[in-house]
Order: structure tokens, then sequence, then C-alpha cells
């Protein structure tokens, strides 16, 4: 994509005002379908990994459970929104490029300043940008496609895990230290409105390069959930009547 804006500039020897940039545009539109499709297989392994994470915990747990595949119906849906969330990073990179060219076109720069400015924006999109989005993509569908197994096994609790180390957010804005084996159950929100980690319905700050995870919790025979609490911890857990 850098390549090919970068030359179609210079074919082009200036800087093109507003009418012109759907030029610029078309090249976007014509990787948009690659991009997709890579994101889309890229995103069904990831969520298929959330899966197999989660038979595999319940099967150290004792329970006898064979590894499956998603049914079709269940893939479409995981396409969908995976498809939702690389069309919104398309046009975000595509907003970032032209953005640059409408203010070289307004600052009256040169075709070698706009071709350098270009090529740090995209140098900032592959060192950065894409690395982030990359990595909250990967973790959002691996969460995905935890939860959707554990709802389709009849899981009824599960826990928000964390890395467990210096790197889990702990600032005034998302306390995932606090929120470290907190459970709930399945399909109900955790203390930060979210209902799995990667959520990004909830606030940005709670979900942006998370690493957190999903794990399937089973309810100690014996014992119950404190009374009145949507959220709580293994300390927290009653003795059953």
């Amino acid at each position: 994509m850098e390549r090919d804006t970068i030359n179609k500039l210079l074919d082009m020897g200036h800087v093109p005002a507003n009418m012109e940039r759907r030029i610029i545009l078309e090249i976007f539109n014509r990787s948009a379908e690659e991009f997709n499709d890579i994101m889309t297989e890229e995103g069904l392994a990831n969520a298929k990994y959330g899966r197999n994470r989660i038979i595999a915990e319940l099967q150290q747990q004792g329970h006898s459970i064979s590894f499956t595949d998603f049914d079709e119906r269940t893939a479409a849906l995981l396409r969908e929104h995976i498809f939702e969330a690389s069309s919104r990073t398309l046009e975000r990179m595509t907003g970032d490029v032209m953005e640059v060219l409408a203010q070289g076109y307004e600052g009256g720069l040169g075709i070698d300043d706009i071709a350098d400015t270009l090529h740090g924006t995209f140098e900032n999109m592959q060192d950065y940008e894409t690395t982030r989005i990359a990595r909250t993509e990967v973790n959002s569908m691996q969460n995905e496609g935890a939860e959707i197994t554990e709802q389709e096994l009849g899981v009824e609790f599960h826990q928000w895990w964390t890395g467990d180390d210096e790197r889990v957010r702990d600032g005034p804005n998302a306390d995932h230290v606090e929120m470290h084996g907190q459970i709930v159950r399945v399909g109900d929100y955790f203390s930060n409105g979210l209902e799995r980690p990667g959520d990004k319905s909830g606030d940005i700050s709670e979900w942006i390069n998370c690493r957190c995870r999903l794990v399937p919790f089973i309810m100690p025979q014996g014992k119950r959930p404190p009374a009145n609490r949507s959220y709580f911890y293994e300390r927290d857990l009653e003795d059953a009547a």
C-alpha cells in the first residue's frame, strides 16, 4: 500500500486536490479485499485458539470433552465481527493518509515533502499502529472464541485472568491487577463493564493492548456464589445450604 500510494503520487507530479484524492482511495480499495481476507483467516484461527484453550483447561480439570470446531453458523458470526473490525482498521489507515494529503495541499508542500511525510506515516503504522491493532484483535478474537465455547458447553462461571506480571495495567482508569481472578456468570459483565477481556464495547482504556484472558471456573462442590453479588472472587464463596 505504501509503495503503490507513493508511486501514484509521484506519477501525478503534484499534491492532489480534494477531488483528485479519489485516485489514492482507489489504491486502498484495491487492497481492502486482500486485507479483509487476511484478517478473517487470522481472526478465525485466533478464535479457534481461544476455543481450544477453554477445552484444554476443562480437560485438565477432569472433564471429558473432545476438541471440535465451530459450527458454520458460529463461524459466520465470527467472520462478520472480524470483517467489521478490519473495515474500521482500514478506514483509520485511509483517514491518516488522506489527512496527510489534505494538510500538504493546504500547506503548499511539494511532492517530495509529501512523499517523505507519507513514508513516515506508513512507518508509524507498521512500527506501532498495526502492531497495537494486531495485538488487540488477536486477544479480542481469542476471548470471543473462548466465551462462545463456554456457552456452547454450558460452563456457568468464568474468571478474568491476567498475565500476573509487572505489565498488567493498574492505572486509575483501568485496574486489571485488582480484577485478577474475578468471577462472573458467563454472559454477565465484569466489574469494569466488559463481558470478556478484549470486549471493545467498553472503554478503550480497558481493552487496548490487553493480554488478559478468560478461564472457566467450576463451582467447587459444597460451595455457592455470595448472595446479591454480580461479581466475586474465590475467597467470597459461601457454603451451600
